[in-house]
C-alpha cells in the first residue's frame, strides 16, 4: 500500500516596502510573482503612500498590512519603532510567512526588527549602486542582500551579497521583451520617443531616483 504523501504548506512570503515607487513597485513585483507560482505574499507597507499602494495592491489580489515606520529623522522616531515592531510582530505571528524580503528604506526597519524577534529568516534588497543606510543596518541581521547594480561601498554590508538587478513589472517585460540588444533598445526609443540615437555613438542615461 503507496503511503500518503502530506502535501506541503504553500510558502509564504511577507515583503516590507513602501515610501518611493522605487521601493514599492519592485516589492508588489515580487508578491505578484510568488503568486504567480503558488505561494503567498503580503505586502507590509510603510511610509507616506500606504493608501494609494494598498490600493494598487489590492488590484491584484495582493494583501496588505500598514505598519508604523522608523523614519530617522522624524521627532516621533522612538515610539513609532516602537508601535510599528509591535504591529509587523502580530501581523508577522498571524502570516507566518517562510522569510521576509526587505525592499530598503526605513519603510522597511520595523518589519525587519519583529521578524528578526520571531526569527524569521531575512533578506534585503537594494536598487541603488550606494547601500541605503536602513540596508546596511539591516544587513547584520539579514541572510542575504540582492542588488540591482555592483555596491560601491560593499565594504559597509555585513552579510553575503550578489547583483541580482532590479526586479521589473510584467507590464515593462511585455512591453520591450525580457532580451533586447543595446542596438535593439536604441530602436525601440527611436520609434517611441522620436529620437535620434545611434548605436554607434556613446548614450548617456540619466534617470531619476534616490542616490
Amino acid at each position: 500500500m503507496k503511503k500518503q504523501i502530506k502535501n506541503k504548506r504553500e510558502q509564504r512570503l511577507a515583503i516590507a516596502c513602501g515610501g518611493t515607487g522605487g521601493h514599492f513597485y519592485p516589492g508588489l513585483s515580487i508578491a505578484r510573482e510568488m503568486q504567480q507560482r503558488g505561494g503567498q505574499a503580503m505586502l507590509f507597507l510603510s511610509g507616506n503612500h500606504t493608501a494609494a499602494q494598498s490600493e494598487i495592491a489590492a488590484s491584484y489580489n495582493i494583501p496588505v498590512i500598514v505598519v508604523r515606520s522608523a523614519r530617522l529623522n522624524h521627532p516621533a522616531l522612538l515610539p513609532n519603532m516602537a508601535r510599528g515592531t509591535i504591529e509587523a510582530f502580530q501581523a508577522l505571528k498571524k502570516f507566518h510567512p517562510d522569510a521576509l524580503l526587505a525592499m530598503g528604506s526605513f519603510a522597511s526597519f520595523t518589519s525587519s526588527v519583529a521578524a528578526r524577534l520571531l526569527n524569521i529568516p531575512i533578506y534585503l534588497h537594494d536598487g541603488n549602486a550606494r547601500i541605503g543606510k536602513t540596508n546596511r543596518l539591516l544587513s547584520y541581521l539579514a541572510r542575504h542582500l540582492g542588488t540591482a547594480f555592483p555596491p560601491v561601498n560593499s565594504d559597509k554590508v555585513h552579510c553575503p551579497y550578489s547583483v541580482t538587478g532590479m526586479p521589473l513589472r510584467p507590464e515593462l517585460l511585455a512591453d520591450w521583451g525580457q532580451k533586447l540588444s543595446p542596438s535593439e533598445a536604441i530602436i525601440c526609443l527611436n520609434q517611441q520617443y522620436e529620437c535620434a540615437l545611434s548605436p554607434r555613438h556613446a548614450t548617456l542615461l540619466i534617470f531619476g531616483g534616490s542616490q
